[in-house]
């Protein structure tokens, strides 16, 4: 694995696996995991020492509690 390690925090799937298609083709980004929930992207960040984290804000709700 080389690059930038990235995470994905999407409810949307197709959002979530656009995003993968466009760091796939991409040079010096690497896709670490994906999630679904703000909460797990917390520890996964952490777990898996990411670089970057795109945050899929559609859901106010959760991010308002998250914080």
């Amino acid at each position: 694995m080389s690059g930038k390690r990235v995470l994905i925090v999407s409810a949307n799937g197709l959002y979530r696996e656009g995003l993968k298609h466009i760091l796939d083709n991409s040079a010096g980004l690497t896709l670490t995991r994906q999630t679904t929930s703000l909460q797990e992207a917390q520890e996964l960040a952490r777990e898996q020492q990411v670089d970057v984290v795109i945050i899929d804000c559609a859901d106010e709700t959760e991010w308002q509690e998250s914080r």
